[in-house]
């Protein structure tokens, strides 16, 4: 149907045509080309999920304030970010608090990264109660793409889902019982990835939802090669000469995507495919238009 179609000729997008230079067709938007959101944004992003996991593997008040404070940053840097972040936390704070007796020391370290956390949105919430008095605060949110209603997120992103289920899958018959806590996780980053998708069903609103996807896409990224790594490690495929071969080839993967978007650029250069150029053309009645005013309202100020 058209909905695969669209998602596989993204697929390729992203995959073949982002990375391959022998790939002809033009790129006329790059993925990171926004510097305000995504590519200001992932750096902060990643250090919330390494404080983060850090704190998981080994617990302890001082990883758990420094998972909260690199929690608290991305309050001010974006706040999409930070609802699912905040979200999957919440998931592993119910897993530790129901395995509290048998893990006290998860339990304590995930109370001092939410005490360390309130202390650095402090200044967030007082700036929001001071904006939120404001009279042009209401008409400010809803220029932020501030989507209302209570649909289920089912029908735009009903693949995303299928693949979280297989996920799902994965970890549950890969990790339940050899790595419980990492079980644990990967399911808490899986499920915060549907929850977002719905949030709007508990709030009415919910803001810029298109970009819930650029969060994702980073953490499903970090999760696959975990999982594979994982695999191959208990397959015994994690030997040194695997690890260089590894390096290598992402090394190769880098260089071919730096080289295709150096090709990209000199192509657009010596000038535009069709596509393109349709792409961000006026209509030739809006370029009349103006003409007509050049014309005729020579003496308006424009």
């Amino acid at each position: 149907n058209d909905g695969f179609a669209v998602s596989f000729r993204e697929f390729l997008g992203y995959f073949v045509k982002q990375f391959w230079p022998g790939v002809n067709t033009q790129i006329d938007k790059l993925p990171y080309m926004r510097l305000d959101y995504p590519l200001l944004v992932l750096p902060f992003f990643l250090l919330a999920i390494i404080a983060t996991m850090a704190f998981w593997e080994r617990p302890s008040r001082g990883r758990g304030v420094g998972a909260g404070l690199a929690t608290g940053l991305l309050l001010y840097v974006y706040f999409n970010t930070w609802v699912y972040w905040v979200i999957v936390l919440g998931f592993l704070s119910t897993y530790a608090f129901m395995r509290r007796r048998d893990d006290p020391a998860r339990f304590a370290g995930l109370v001092a990264c939410g005490i360390a956390f309130a202390v650095m949105a402090i200044p967030f919430a007082a700036n929001y109660v001071q904006f939120s008095s404001t009279p042009g605060a209401s008409d400010y949110l809803h220029r932020q793409w501030l989507a209302e209603g209570r649909e289920p997120g089912l029908t735009s992103v009903g693949y995303d889902y299928l693949l979280y289920v297989v996920l799902a899958v994965m970890v549950w018959f890969g990790y339940r019982t050899r790595e419980p806590k990492k079980a644990a996780f990967f399911l808490a980053l899986l499920a915060a990835m549907v929850v977002v998708w719905n949030v709007q069903l508990v709030t009415g609103f919910v803001p810029a939802p298109d970009h819930w996807k650029r969060i994702i896409s980073p953490v499903l990224y970090l999760m696959l090669f975990a999982m594979a790594w994982d695999a191959g490690r208990r397959l015994g495929l994690a030997s040194p000469r695997l690890l260089a071969a590894s390096t290598i080839l992402l090394g190769v993967f880098v260089a071919s995507a730096v080289t295709k978007k150096v090709v990209n650029a000199v192509s657009l250069g010596r000038g535009l495919q069709p596509w393109v150029a349709a792409k961000y053309a006026f209509p030739q009645e809006i370029a009349d238009s103006w003409q007509w005013i050049d014309g005729n309202l020579g003496h308006e100020p424009k």
